[in-house]
Protein backbone atom coordinates (compact mmCIF):
# COMPACT_ATOMS: atom_id res chain seq x y z
CA UNK A 1 0.00 0.00 0.00
CA UNK A 2 1.18 3.54 -0.73
CA UNK A 3 2.24 5.39 2.21
CA UNK A 4 -0.18 7.65 3.96
CA UNK A 5 -2.95 6.97 0.78
CA UNK A 6 -5.39 4.01 1.71
CA UNK A 7 -6.86 2.45 -1.57
CA UNK A 8 -10.52 3.83 -0.72
CA UNK A 9 -8.87 7.52 -0.97
CA UNK A 10 -6.94 6.57 -4.53
CA UNK A 11 -9.89 5.59 -5.86
CA UNK A 12 -12.44 8.11 -4.39
CA UNK A 13 -9.82 11.04 -6.05
CA UNK A 14 -9.32 8.83 -9.03
CA UNK A 15 -5.87 9.15 -8.72
CA UNK A 16 -5.14 6.68 -11.87
CA UNK A 17 -0.61 5.95 -10.96
CA UNK A 18 -1.15 5.42 -8.07
CA UNK A 19 -3.67 2.87 -8.37
CA UNK A 20 -1.45 1.71 -11.46
CA UNK A 21 1.30 1.28 -9.34
CA UNK A 22 -1.23 -1.28 -7.19
CA UNK A 23 -1.59 -3.52 -10.06
CA UNK A 24 -0.33 -7.04 -10.31
CA UNK A 25 0.88 -8.03 -13.85
CA UNK A 26 -1.98 -9.74 -14.78
CA UNK A 27 -5.27 -9.05 -13.08
CA UNK A 28 -8.81 -10.90 -12.98
CA UNK A 29 -11.04 -7.91 -13.22
CA UNK A 30 -15.00 -7.77 -13.47
CA UNK A 31 -16.51 -4.71 -13.90
CA UNK A 32 -20.62 -5.02 -14.28
CA UNK A 33 -20.60 -8.59 -14.69
CA UNK A 34 -17.81 -8.42 -17.45
CA UNK A 35 -14.94 -10.52 -15.78
CA UNK A 36 -11.92 -10.97 -17.80
CA UNK A 37 -8.07 -11.48 -17.56
CA UNK A 38 -6.35 -8.39 -18.26
CA UNK A 39 -2.85 -7.06 -18.09
CA UNK A 40 -1.87 -3.63 -16.28
CA UNK A 41 -2.42 -1.99 -19.43
CA UNK A 42 -5.55 -3.17 -20.47
CA UNK A 43 -6.88 -3.33 -16.88
CA UNK A 44 -6.09 0.57 -16.24
CA UNK A 45 -8.06 1.34 -19.61
CA UNK A 46 -11.03 -0.85 -17.68
CA UNK A 47 -10.55 0.63 -14.54
CA UNK A 48 -10.19 4.56 -15.57
CA UNK A 49 -13.61 4.12 -18.17
CA UNK A 50 -14.99 2.60 -15.09
CA UNK A 51 -14.18 5.62 -12.46
CA UNK A 52 -14.40 8.40 -15.17
CA UNK A 53 -18.52 7.73 -15.18
CA UNK A 54 -19.15 7.43 -11.48
CA UNK A 55 -18.69 10.22 -8.93
CA UNK A 56 -17.88 8.55 -6.04
CA UNK A 57 -19.06 10.83 -2.86
CA UNK A 58 -18.24 8.10 -0.30
CA UNK A 59 -16.37 4.94 0.53
CA UNK A 60 -17.21 2.53 2.94
CA UNK A 61 -14.78 -0.38 4.37
CA UNK A 62 -17.64 -3.24 4.86
CA UNK A 63 -15.24 -6.21 5.04
CA UNK A 64 -11.64 -7.09 5.83
CA UNK A 65 -9.40 -10.16 5.86
CA UNK A 66 -6.03 -11.66 5.47
CA UNK A 67 -4.54 -15.18 5.02
CA UNK A 68 -1.63 -15.47 7.47
CA UNK A 69 -0.32 -18.38 5.49
CA UNK A 70 -0.12 -17.07 1.65
CA UNK A 71 0.45 -13.77 3.17
CA UNK A 72 -2.91 -12.35 0.74
CA UNK A 73 -5.88 -10.38 2.16
CA UNK A 74 -8.74 -8.31 0.51
CA UNK A 75 -11.20 -6.02 1.15
CA UNK A 76 -14.74 -5.42 0.89
CA UNK A 77 -16.10 -1.93 -0.12
CA UNK A 78 -19.31 0.62 -0.80
CA UNK A 79 -18.95 3.00 -3.10
CA UNK A 80 -21.86 5.51 -3.09
CA UNK A 81 -21.77 7.18 -6.20
CA UNK A 82 -23.79 9.49 -8.62
CA UNK A 83 -25.55 6.28 -9.51
CA UNK A 84 -25.78 4.50 -6.99
CA UNK A 85 -23.96 2.05 -4.24
CA UNK A 86 -21.37 -0.16 -5.83
CA UNK A 87 -19.78 -2.78 -4.53
CA UNK A 88 -16.10 -3.19 -5.21
CA UNK A 89 -13.61 -6.38 -3.88
CA UNK A 90 -10.45 -6.00 -3.79
CA UNK A 91 -7.86 -9.00 -3.63
CA UNK A 92 -4.05 -8.79 -2.89
CA UNK A 93 -1.47 -10.94 -2.81
CA UNK A 94 2.31 -10.90 -2.15
CA UNK A 95 5.07 -10.80 -4.45
CA UNK A 96 8.74 -10.37 -4.14
CA UNK A 97 8.03 -8.62 -0.68
CA UNK A 98 5.68 -6.14 -2.17
CA UNK A 99 1.73 -6.18 -2.01
CA UNK A 100 0.01 -6.32 -5.83
CA UNK A 101 -3.90 -6.56 -6.80
CA UNK A 102 -4.49 -9.96 -8.32
CA UNK A 103 -8.17 -9.44 -8.22
CA UNK A 104 -10.83 -6.48 -8.68
CA UNK A 105 -14.20 -6.54 -8.65
CA UNK A 106 -16.68 -3.86 -9.13
CA UNK A 107 -20.49 -4.84 -8.96
CA UNK A 108 -23.82 -2.83 -8.25
CA UNK A 109 -24.81 -3.15 -4.82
Amino acid sequence: MLIGQSLDSILKIKKYSSIELLLDDEIDLCVMDDTQINNREDAMIRIRSFLDRYNISDIETLHKGTSNSSGSRYYVFKMNTNSGPIRAFVYYESKNKKEYIKELRFDTF
